[in-house]
């Protein structure tokens, strides 16, 4: 068998069909391959950021220059709560039953203000009424993790929705700047859990902070995509093998040689 058996008639065209799936999947591999680099970078970033001290928010001049040196570090605020500008993000899994993290501005003076992930709250709050009853932490001794914000457009949920968007896929802090009328940071505080963790009928129930996906579970993908393509390749292989032997054998019956057996 040479590499004619694989162009031959009509071949070619399955040829190139095997070889841009096998190298689609080829690709998906690379990109859960950059995807488990990111995520080992964030594990990273932080564990070497929650060994550092805790920051003072309301403290500019001791804070990094950097807004990158801010992601995961613990953090300290007080400020005044804006109630009438929350939202609620429904993209986290928490406590395995359904609900959203509600989320709500916190004024930190001059026109400044960060979002405070207050925790899981019950998906029966679900209206800005219901959220203003909620009990509020003090807001004299917060303390959480500066997590960067990030952008999963949602065209459709975005064009769907009133404004302003109460529901969010992501925290896409760029898009939630728009309704909010303050300058917020380019990060928000994810409260952590202080003493005994309340029960969700008692409001907002603070998390700890897991990364989306673990390093493990990309590079999981990688595995798997790259022995998909390798073996449609290997089947491939062999299916074009099959058809030249059975071209051959029937070559053999028309011409009672033994030739065409003999190349294979």
């Amino acid at each position: 068998m040479t590499l004619r058996s694989y162009v031959t008639g009509r071949r070619w065209l399955w040829t190139l069909v095997v070889l841009a799936l096998a190298g689609f999947q080829l690709y998906l591999g690379q990109w859960q391959w950059e995807r488990y680099q990111l995520r080992l970078s964030e594990q990273a970033q932080l564990s070497t950021a929650l060994r550092q001290e805790v920051l003072d928010l309301s403290a500019a001049s001791e804070l990094p220059p950097a807004d990158a040196a801010l992601h995961f570090r613990r953090a300290r605020a007080t400020g005044t709560w804006d109630l009438e500008h929350q939202l609620v993000w429904v993209g986290p899994m928490d406590r395995m039953e359904a609900g959203p993290h509600l989320v709500t501005p916190l004024l930190l003076g001059d026109n400044d203000a960060i979002l405070v992930d207050r925790g899981w709250i019950s998906a029966v709050h679900d209206t800005p009424a219901a959220w203003r009853d909620l009990p509020l932490p003090d807001a004299d001794s917060l303390q959480g993790l500066l997590v960067p914000g990030r952008a999963v457009p949602d065209p459709e949920v975005l064009e769907t929705q009133e404004r302003p968007v109460l529901f969010w896929s992501s925290m896409d802090l760029d898009a939630m700047q728009e309704q909010i009328p303050w300058n917020l940071r380019p990060y928000y505080l994810h409260l952590e859990p202080a003493g005994d963790v309340r029960s969700a009928g008692d409001g907002p129930v603070p998390t700890i902070y897991r990364l989306r996906t673990q390093p493990s579970m990309h590079l999981g993908y990688v595995v798997q995509w790259g022995m998909s393509a390798l073996t449609i390749l290997f089947l491939y292989i062999l299916i074009i093998r099959f058809l030249d032997r059975r071209a051959a054998m029937r070559e053999v019956e028309r011409t009672g040689s033994g030739t065409a057996v003999a190349e294979l």
